[in-house]
């Protein structure tokens, strides 16, 4: 979860717990050093994970991924080692697994003892608008996130038919990167740091629960006809796990409900149920996969609780 996101205050959070039954929560930062698109950024700041965490220990485990581009990341990591996070995340960053960057977090992490939770996103074009006219809204809302990517679609397949539309669309995007999307990289990195626990999260990373889906989509839909990489990484990598919080968890999961429980059934030891503060019924939904009590445990407890039970 994280503080002041989604209008979630602290306390917030404190009563979603109690409300729901759950014992404590993972609290993260999201850090990015001049993020390419501000308007997609949301800064959440360790001091406010670490305000919580103070006001409410028995129930908030921080964890903090100070951007990997900082000049000073090992002391950062150090100085809140010893204010009591457990774990580096949610790194959300646009660096690639086999950047120098990553190589010098990853030897830290390893140093340290830390598990990494990591955002996967793909490359995309946003459309930023430059004024604030009706037009520019529309724009806005069709080319970006609205409606799953279906209108953004069309509008690309007309650019080229109008001229307008093709001077309006090509003056206002910006091309973002992609934050940590190379599963080729990710997986040397499983490889060599064999004892650091990578658990891996985001629209990029859960899309690969299929083996073809369509980049246009923000969410890919129906049914899973064959098993996608992660499935693959999972199986091969001890130290690869899976959380599967926020829209793109829920999505990958309730596309496909035979495959997703035989996910489940099959990984049950390496899966981190999750909110990101998005509640949107997955729990009801994996209660009503039919999994045993043992595997459930598992999911909804055990497996974090192993994660942040370093010794330092």
């Amino acid at each position: 979860m994280h503080v002041n996101f989604n209008g979630f205050t602290v306390e917030d959070i404190i009563q979603y717990l109690d409300t729901n039954g759950i014992d404590r929560c993972w609290l993260m930062s999201w850090e990015e050093l001049n993020p390419v698109i501000p308007k997609y950024y949301k800064d959440l700041p360790i001091e406010n994970v670490m305000e919580a965490y103070e006001k409410y220990p028995e129930r908030i485990i921080p964890l903090y991924a100070p951007d990997p581009r900082r000049n000073d990341l090992s002391d950062q990591i150090e100085i809140y080692i010893e204010r009591g996070i457990r774990g580096y995340g949610e790194v959300k960053v646009p660096l690639r697994w086999d950047s120098t960057e990553i190589e010098s977090l990853l030897l830290l992490l390893q140093k340290h003892k830390l598990p990494i939770l990591f955002h996967m996103q793909g490359m995309k074009s946003y459309y930023i608008p430059k004024s604030n006219n009706p037009l520019e809204y529309v724009l806005d809302e069709l080319m970006n996130e609205g409606l799953n990517g279906i209108p953004r679609k069309f509008l690309f397949m007309l650019m080229n038919k109008v001229t307008f539309l093709k001077r309006r669309l090509s003056e206002n995007l910006v091309q973002f990167p992609g934050y940590m999307l190379d599963f080729e990289s990710l997986e040397q990195q499983l490889t060599k740091f064999p004892t650091i626990d990578f658990i891996g999260h985001g629209p990029y990373f859960w899309r690969n629960i299929a083996h073809s889906f369509d980049m246009d989509l923000n969410f890919d839909r129906g049914h899973i006809k064959k098993k996608g990489r992660i499935w693959r990484l999972m199986e091969s990598y001890d130290n690869l796990h899976a959380d599967i919080s926020g829209k793109s968890g829920y999505n990958a999961l309730t596309r496909d409900t035979k495959f997703a429980k035989l996910f489940m059934e099959k990984f049950y030891k390496k899966i981190l149920f999750g909110t990101d503060n998005f509640f949107i019924g997955l729990e009801e939904y994996i209660m009503n996969l039919g999994l045993p009590s043992y595997k459930l445990k598992r999911i909804f407890a055990s497996n974090a609780e192993e994660l942040i039970s370093f010794k330092n």
